[in-house]
């Protein structure tokens, strides 16, 4: 399920090729900056799963809140934590709605403001069947999509082999600064490091928080099942589907000045075989509408934590009304960035892991 949630780090990969260049997309995707977060973010999980409890329903909730709370006993501390949750998830929102307006506008000349309506409704018809119902409809889509994906951008990359050297070059130039003038070497490999480690860490979420919200809601018999479950998830989509991406961009040679980075990839996809457009329309738009659904959830956990059930339920009749508002946003500079709050809610989570990791083997079942 936590797939669902990763339609986002795919757009920031793109974003950052289309916005800087391929060497930040490069560093970004290194080894050592997504394995290296690959340990808070088990940690992370883990917690949620050994510090989750049931809310007045009998519904498990978890998260970096809970283990704050109880963990590190600083209340005040994981109710702050919830705030940045809530506040970064609608930022997420427009994000979403922005990639999927763009996407259907330039495939079938629909104006944003109606795909915003109807995806309005589908979230609403979705998050009002609560948590079970978004668990379903992902665990329908999610496969399906992801595979398509792989498959399609696999097939672009081998039509298109005898460009890869080429991008390979191109990034390693870009990314070490080869390029760079007397004076411009240290700089160019600065503005790299910082925008690639900053989207890296992003993708992988590790100490975010998020990870930790949807799998304490999972039934396993051991809490390292979904542990080891959140690193393949991370695996799958920062390590292949981000690069993938990447790749495809690159070999197709598409990036250019006036292209949005929503509709990248349908011009890359295009570019090989036109109906193509098509393939990749269909699994981009089920990629940000399950991310929709997870971004809601947060929402919800995080309400439901500071305020109880009765007012979290009312965040699914206020959360899909964003959507009207990212869908109409007009370019890829008018969507809010999340680091600043992504920082601030990742240092809460990160003070719970380290203050609470020593105690997993004794706390583990």
């Amino acid at each position: 399920m936590k797939l669902s949630e990763k339609r986002g780090n795919m757009l920031h990969g793109i974003l950052l090729i289309a916005l800087f260049s391929c060497a930040a997309f490069y560093i970004s995707d290194l080894s050592f900056v997504k394995s290296l977060s690959f340990s808070p973010l088990i940690v992370g999980i883990i917690l949620g799963m050994l510090y989750r409890q049931k809310d007045d329903r009998g519904v498990w909730m978890g998260g970096p809140m809970y283990y704050i709370r109880d963990g590190l006993h600083a209340p005040w501390l994981a109710f702050l934590c919830s705030i940045f949750m809530v506040v970064q998830i609608i930022g997420g929102n427009f994000i979403q709605s922005n990639t999927i307006g763009g996407v259907v506008e330039d495939t079938f000349q629909i104006p944003p403001i109606y795909t915003g309506a109807i995806l309005t409704v589908l979230i609403f018809a979705i998050s009002a069947g609560g948590l079970k119902r978004f668990a379903h409809v992902a665990r329908k889509v999610v496969p399906f999509m992801a595979t398509l994906y792989i498959a399609s951008g696999l097939l672009i990359i081998l039509i298109n082999i005898k460009q890869l050297p080429g991008v390979f070059a191109d990034i390693f130039a870009g990314a070490f600064g080869l390029r760079a003038v007397s004076g411009g070497v240290l700089g160019s490999m600065i503005i790299a490091m910082q925008k690639g480690i900053a989207r890296g860490l992003y993708s992988n979420e590790a100490g975010e928080g998020s990870a930790p919200v949807l799998h304490s809601a999972a039934d396993v018999e051991h809490p390292a099942e979904q542990g080891i479950a959140g690193v393949t998830e991370v695996f799958l989509d920062t390590f292949v589907i981000c690069t993938i991406t990447g790749l495809v961009l690159g070999v197709t040679g598409v990036i250019a000045p006036g292209i949005s980075g929503n509709v990248l990839p349908l011009y890359a996809f295009e570019s090989v075989w036109p109906p193509m457009r098509y393939v990749l329309a269909a699994s981009l738009l089920l990629f940000s509408t399950t991310s929709l659904m997870s971004q809601w959830y947060f929402g919800f956990v995080g309400l439901n934590y500071m305020f109880g059930r009765t007012v979290a339920e009312k965040f699914k009749y206020i959360f899909p009304c964003f959507c009207i508002f990212g869908a109409t946003l007009k370019s890829d500079h008018s969507k809010p960035d999340r680091h600043d709050l992504l920082v601030a809610e990742g240092s809460e989570g990160d003070k719970g892991i380290l203050w609470n990791a020593p105690y997993i083997n004794r706390d583990m079942p």
